[in-house]
């Protein structure tokens, strides 16, 4: 077909504007429904509506052979993970793989790949945000002690005791915070050479 002129796409616009039906403005171009519609939307117009009534079921959506992708129930640890990339790994290694099956395992191996990076970041963070957490405790343990310290009164001393009291965590609690792993995979991947 040829080119868009300057005048056919003001028509064009106009028509759209006034609300005319593509069918319409179809024959008064002489250009196919979805050469129109391809038009309308580089113009960044919205579509006319057709005069094809709900029986004729078309539809403009593109469609597609893909079930809907179901949300999973529970997650994989970033360990679950990397077992089931070493089990593809050996699948790859084994005899009598089709094509289609190599297609296949790399396909998951990537996404596993990516799964284990996110967990790794998500855990860092994680972890990040929980020291934090502890180095401000024990800055507001400190202020309440000082805050305790200064306390005139016996009633001041009680309620500074209290916070304190709050804040502070028996030692083998803190101790098991403190010794908290978590197996962590530091993204080396952004740093490739």
């Amino acid at each position: 077909m040829p080119y868009w002129s300057h005048e056919e796409e003001n028509a064009l616009k106009t028509m759209v504007e006034q609300g005319k039906p593509i069918e319409e403005i179809c024959k008064v171009f002489h250009r196919s429904l979805e050469a129109i519609r391809l038009k309308i939307r580089r113009l960044g117009l919205e579509p006319p509506v057709s005069r094809k009534t709900a029986s004729d079921k078309v539809t403009t959506a593109s469609t597609t052979t893909t079930r809907p992708i179901k949300m999973a129930k529970d997650l994989i640890s970033p360990e679950e993970a990397l077992k089931m990339w070493l089990g593809c790994v050996k699948r790859l290694n084994e005899p009598g793989c089709t094509p289609q099956d190599v297609k296949r395992i790399r396909l998951i191996l990537t996404a596993l790949k990516g799964y284990i990076i996110v967990c790794s970041d998500y855990y860092e963070r994680i972890r990040t945000v929980e020291l934090k957490m502890e180095q401000l405790k024990e800055s507001m343990v400190k202020y309440y002690k000082m805050q305790y310290e200064m306390a005139q009164s016996e009633e001041g001393k009680a309620k500074w005791q209290r916070q304190i009291d709050e804040l502070e965590v028996e030692p083998e609690a803190r101790e098991e915070l403190k010794a908290k792993k978590y197996h962590v995979w530091p993204r080396i991947a952004r740093r490739r050479e």
